[in-house]
């Protein structure tokens, strides 16, 4: 059986994209998983992606780490996938008064 495949779209967010990779690698369940990073952004990307193989050394998680400026490019064979991505969120929100 091939390792569970798990994509975030909008990794370069440092509130959403910190807190769901910790949540992910302290859960024993998980370690060995591929887990596929995606951001439009490109340097936040980048940084994220640095980040998140530390926190992998680290914690010894056991992660295969990938990452992707395309969605595309890592969304075959996914079994899970977490979108946080966010547009005009305070226009929106200000809707919701």
């Amino acid at each position: 059986m091939r390792p569970k495949k798990i994509v975030l779209i909008g990794i370069g967010s440092h509130s959403f994209g910190l807190m769901t990779v910790r949540d992910l690698m302290q859960c024993p369940e998980l370690h060995g998983c591929h887990l596929a990073l995606v951001d439009i952004n490109e340097n936040k990307l980048d940084i994220m992606t640095r980040i998140v193989n530390r926190l992998n050394d680290t914690w010894g998680a056991d992660f295969k780490i990938s990452s992707s400026t395309d969605r595309c490019d890592v969304l075959p064979n996914a079994d899970i996938v977490v979108v946080s991505i966010e547009r005009r969120r305070y226009e929106m929100w200000k809707m919701d008064i």
